[in-house]
Formats: structure tokens, C-alpha cells, sequence
């Protein structure tokens, strides 16, 4: 990935900044069954499972 400048890649502060940004807003979304120290073991709600469905869905409806 590249700066929207063009001028070099961005900085893993930059990435991991962005990371944890969509890390907390994925919890806010309570898309999964139970608070866990580790993802690998969550399983996702019903209402997760719904909801990324219907993202992948409109994503691939985007004909990219």
C-alpha cells in the first residue's frame, strides 16, 4: 500500500493504527458470540454471520 501522495509506502505506525481501528469497530459490531482473549477461538453470532454475508455480497456485486 502507498501513501494517496504516491511518495512510498505506509509507515506500520500508519497500519497498525488502522489494525486496531477496525479491530474495535468489528467489537462494536458484536459480531461475535462472547468476549475471548484470543479470535481464534470466538465463534461468529448469527447477526455476524448475516452481516458479512451481506457484505461479501455487495462486494462482489461491485463487478471490480
Amino acid at each position: 500500500m502507498r501513501t494517496r501522495a504516491g511518495q512510498g509506502e505506509i509507515p506500520l505506525s500508519w497500519a497498525t493504527d488502522l489494525y486496531y481501528d477496525i479491530d474495535r469497530s468489528l467489537h462494536r459490531l458484536e459480531l461475535w458470540e462472547g468476549i475471548s482473549w484470543g479470535r481464534s477461538d470466538q465463534k461468529l453470532s448469527d447477526a455476524g454471520v448475516k452481516f458479512l454475508l451481506d457484505v461479501q455480497s455487495r462486494w462482489d456485486g461491485r463487478n471490480v
